[in-house]
């Protein structure tokens, strides 16, 4: 019988809650073309709302509610709307192969903006870590570009992950003191009400089984967070980091079973290089942690 350790156990939750992301994402790629995407984003934010909200009644969490500090959780709401909106226009218009390393570049934002914003320090690791992420970004980028693939979903990404690390940078330097329930159910509150406000103009009626699979992606969308919130405070922030990179490789096999899309030799080269930067970050983060 094999014997998991606590972090083993814990890390697999990890690659389970981005799995969840995953097919979450995959299903709003599934039916991105049928309906307009602010009633998808709408409703598919509603339904991940509902999920966490159900956490909180169940679990008797509402004391975790309390905020010193609404404003965090406005500008919180407005980054998660602008990750969420990006993120999934690209995840639409692109192959989930390419789309999936540039999403990933994330960390390396986050690693520059920590640098800029926050005067972290920068380790050689980190340099050559952002140095091979950025090749990939252009590797990928141009591969879409000379393909003839559209290259407005590669912007939408890359403004996602800009996104996506604003996000992390403002629980850093303004959400200290909020609790981790509250920054997730705030964050999703907001952007619900943001998407529900600009899908209005343009509604249509949606079939019984797309509306399943739209609560279906809201409710892994909101347990995802859920799972994520859970387990990252029982692991290092690196592993859990570290984690994420698993939706490579989800997102490759997803591509090929479900839109029968068999990735480029150059878009394996660019999603390597991606992990690789990770696995360079997560190996400095946990030297630095053991010194």
């Amino acid at each position: 019988m094999i014997n998991i350790s606590q972090n083993q156990k814990f890390f697999l939750l990890a690659i389970l809650t981005f799995f969840f992301f995953t097919i979450a994402d995959t299903i709003i790629k599934f039916i991105g073309d049928t309906y307009p995407l602010n009633q998808l984003f709408a409703f598919q934010t509603i339904c991940g709302l509902l999920t966490v909200s159900f956490f909180i009644i169940v679990f008797k969490q509402q004391n975790t509610l309390k905020t010193s500090n609404i404003s965090v959780h406005v500008i919180r709401g407005l980054c998660l709307f602008v990750c969420t909106y990006c993120i999934y226009k690209g995840i639409i218009l692109l192959p989930l192969s390419i789309a999936y390393p540039l999403i990933l570049s994330s960390p390396m934002i986050l690693i520059t903006m920590g640098i800029v914003i926050l005067k972290e320090q920068i380790t050689f690791i980190k340099f050559i870590a952002l140095i091979l992420s950025v090749t990939a970004v252009f590797l990928i980028s141009g591969f879409s570009y000379q393909n003839g693939l559209n290259i407005m979903g590669v912007l939408y990404l890359i403004v996602g992950a800009v996104a996506v690390s604003f996000l992390d940078i403002i629980v850093k330097t303004l959400g200290k003191n909020e609790s981790t329930i509250a920054l997730t159910f705030y964050s999703i509150l907001f952007s619900a009400i943001f998407f529900v406000l600009i899908s209005f103009y343009n509604l249509e009626v949606m079939s019984l089984g797309d509306v399943l699979l739209v609560i279906i992606s809201g409710i892994l969308d909101g347990s995802g967070l859920l799972l994520g919130a859970y387990t990252i405070r029982r692991i290092d922030a690196s592993i859990f980091g570290f984690a994420q990179y698993s939706q490579l490789f989800h997102a490759i096999i997803l591509g090929i079973f479900i839109f029968g899309y068999f990735p480029y030799l150059l878009e394996i080269i660019g999603a390597l290089l991606i992990l690789f930067s990770g696995i360079m970050i997560f190996i400095s983060s946990k030297n630095a942690k053991h010194k």
